[in-house]
């Protein structure tokens, strides 16, 4: 009888190891884990167009996210880590309790205002700021805004900004919690969730690859991202087309400032084909790659983790033996 009941109790723990181990074949619906191999869970709350939630654990850490064509909302515990929202011709970016405006359009690219606390006396005509934006918009608008508030800023302050914002951000990619980051995007790819696709979840790649050129010390399982390539049946080495089918914005990949994949989106020359829809060149990721790997890394261009457009925005660097600049 003792044995029978032994045996009958291993079947069943066995049944029920299997069934929470088993691999979905689709996207789970709201409060149904997935559990991969290494024990990454990740919970899916909402999936359409315009946004993608869930929460994803590793070990003994769990990061919220929301992300949508827009911006990025990454958050612990309802603590915020980082958030940003993309406003046409800047981002406004929240590093914890710090709120900036990053300028990105060409006249003000790279300029740095500090509106934590409200200290430029914002009024009611900048109420915008605390709406999300429904749709990307373009690369000029909103731009008389950012410079109303940057008319009459002593250089001083802009500079002062300018280093208040770097050494946050630098301290938010150091944190651990945001080492999930590009786990979750490997994650997301094997399950089908490509930004070009699902452009609600491009922000969220993009951020994780920009993650990694901060931080190389992460480690990467490139089996995983070698799946997620086949999968997807992205792992072509032309050129990227932009989303949308335009070629406007089209570069070539090359060894360029000791990077032998200059341009391409993808941690070195490996590709994340899922992040903008292939393997080549995205201009987003050539400018990226060019503060990086051509200009010193302390540069708020590289600093940055913030990113919604895999075709960039104004060009930050100029590209060594390139008479264009806007490339």
């Amino acid at each position: 009888m003792f044995s029978r009941q032994v045996i009958i109790f291993v079947a069943c723990l066995l049944f029920l190891t299997g069934f929470s181990l088993a691999a979905p074949s689709k996207i789970q619906k709201r409060s149904v884990p997935v559990l991969s191999p290494l024990n990454n869970i990740l919970n899916l709350h909402t999936l359409t167009s315009d946004l993608i939630e869930g929460t994803f654990t590793r070990g003994n850490r769990t990061i919220h996210f929301s992300s949508r064509p827009t911006g990025l909302t990454l958050s612990v515990l309802g603590i915020p880590l980082l958030s940003f929202s993309d406003f046409g011709s800047f981002l406004r970016i929240d590093l914890g309790d710090n709120c900036f405006l990053l300028g990105t359009a060409t006249e003000i690219v790279n300029r740095v205002l500090d509106i934590t606390g409200n200290l430029l006396g914002l009024t009611d005509n900048f109420s915008i700021l605390n709406t999300l934006p429904g749709n990307l918009l373009g690369l000029t608008d909103n731009l008389p805004m950012f410079n109303n508030l940057l008319k009459g800023l002593p250089i001083t302050k802009r500079a002062a900004s300018e280093k208040r914002f770097t050494s946050l951000m630098k301290e938010v990619a150091q944190s651990v919690d945001i080492e999930l980051l590009p786990h979750l995007s490997i994650e997301l790819a094997l399950m089908g969730i490509r930004g070009d696709v699902h452009l609600c979840v491009q922000p969220l790649h993009l951020t994780a690859l920009r993650l990694l050129k901060l931080r190389p010390d992460l480690p990467i399982d490139n089996d995983l991202v070698s799946q997620a390539n086949e999968r997807l049946g992205l792992g072509s080495l032309t050129n990227g087309i932009l989303p949308g089918g335009s070629t406007e914005g089209l570069c070539e990949i090359g060894k360029v400032c000791n990077n032998d994949c200059f341009g391409r989106c993808g941690d070195g020359c490996n590709c994340w084909s899922w992040v903008c829809g292939g393997c080549g060149c995205y201009l987003g990721c050539r400018q990226h790659d060019c503060c990086c790997s051509c200009m010193d890394s302390a540069n708020i261009c590289c600093a940055n983790l913030a990113a919604v457009r895999c075709d960039g925005y104004a060009n930050t660097c100029a590209v060594p033996g390139e008479t264009s600049t806007s490339a």
